[in-house]
């Protein structure tokens, strides 16, 4: 598994990169992965509290748009504590989409918060390998989203855990 997550990494950084575009309905991929994070959210308590729609088609390839939102998702179920609520939040307007997940775990120091999209790297022991991530999933999800023209920011939130921001432009 790992070494598939690097070569399509590779393959996403790699200058000459081109893949299938077409216009993907983004609610769809959305309730997909939502589906599936809930089962393993289940195994700990956790749910998945996802609002919004943005009846809206993203112009990309929808297999890698489901692991980037896929990635974000399955890290705040993986590091939230057992019976906490995880929340996903979609809006689009003006031509852009908006992806917010939120999660209540431990939040990541603030000087590592940028870090946290470079491949391999990893935060203290409560994000290592152990627990299940090699770094390479939000290295990932960084990639997918800048070349659709979007971005991946994380924040820590004021009330604890950890907010990942996924935004895009729309098709037109």
């Amino acid at each position: 598994k790992l070494i598939s997550q690097v070569l399509q990494l590779a393959r996403l950084q790699s200058a000459d990169s081109h893949y299938a575009r077409e216009a993907v309905p983004i609610d769809e991929v959305i309730e997909e992965v939502v589906r599936d994070a809930e089962f393993e959210g289940a195994a700990k308590g956790c749910v998945i509290n996802a609002s919004g729609k943005a009846d809206v088609c993203v112009l990309g390839n929808r297999e890698l748009l489901r692991s980037a939102i896929e990635n974000v998702l399955r890290n705040a179920v993986r590091y939230s504590p057992p019976s906490t609520p995880i929340d996903l939040q979609v809006t689009a307007a003006q031509g852009s989409l908006q992806i917010r997940v939120c999660d209540r775990g431990p939040g990541v120091p603030s000087d590592d918060l940028a870090r946290i999209f470079e491949p391999f790297f990893r935060v203290a022991e409560s994000r290592d390998r152990g627990s299940g991530g090699e770094g390479i999933g939000l290295a990932i999800t960084a990639q997918v989203l800048k070349s659709h023209g979007g971005t991946a920011i994380a924040a820590n939130r004021p009330e604890g855990g950890l907010e990942v921001r996924l935004s895009m432009p729309t098709q037109v």
